[in-house]
């Protein structure tokens, strides 16, 4: 992706660095305000799906 980018140096350490943000821990919130993010989330990727489908 990085050279598709047009990156041209450093792109094994980039690549690198970036792996290793993925893998690493994220930080979290309270269990309940995640289900309610999870919740917030899938309700808007409900909408844009519907908007999508509406204008077909």
């Amino acid at each position: 992706m990085l050279r598709r980018a047009g990156r041209r140096r450093g792109i094994e350490t980039d690549a690198e660095r970036i792996q290793q943000l993925f893998r690493g821990e994220a930080p979290r919130q309270l269990p309940l305000v995640e289900d309610a993010m999870g919740k917030q989330a899938l309700a808007l990727l409900l909408q844009l799906d519907a908007a999508l489908r509406g204008g077909r």
